[in-house]
């Protein structure tokens, strides 16, 4: 997908996040400009979507559901082992895993029904901290972006 550089231009301008554009707009500090859109913020309005993840990735931010499958399977609890293997036989079968896959959805929606996981568990498996420019335009922009959809006008 192409950035509009029109888009670009108005949210430097508009700021309608009050991150702080114009300061650097108004002594024309491009670098602070991209610097400012492409910094990792906190909070609900800045999560993304961790797309593709090597098996390692996929791995690290899922270990404490294993865990705790893991913990669960050691009381006793026989759902718990049948998802482990699920587990497991999702992460054996490939280098990368996409948390788009509507496969993995499907099987985390399930784990929550069953109460092995919470909506907030899913959504830190799928989603990370992002940029205003990974929101806005998918990815972090240029500086020859920014410098262009400034120039526009």
């Amino acid at each position: 997908m192409a950035l509009n550089l029109n888009d670009l231009r108005a949210e430097l301008l508009n700021d309608p996040l009050s991150l702080g554009y114009s300061q650097f707009i108004d002594v024309r500090n491009d670098i602070e400009c991209l610097n400012a859109l492409n910094a990792v913020r906190e909070g609900q309005d800045f999560l993304v979507s961790r797309g593709r993840l090597t098996k390692d990735a996929f791995i690290e931010v899922t270990s404490f559901m294993l865990f705790n499958l893991l913990q669960l399977s050691h009381d006793g609890n026989e759902n718990a082992e049948f998802w482990i293997r699920v587990f497991n036989t999702l992460v054996a079968n490939s280098d990368t895993i996409s948390v788009s896959d509507p496969t993995l959805i499907q099987i985390l929606d399930q784990m929550i029904t069953l109460n092995f996981l919470t909506s907030s568990d899913k959504d830190s498996i799928l989603k990370r901290q992002g940029s205003r420019a990974e929101i806005l335009f998918g990815t972090n922009v240029t500086l020859d972006q920014v410098s262009d959809s400034l120039n526009e006008g």
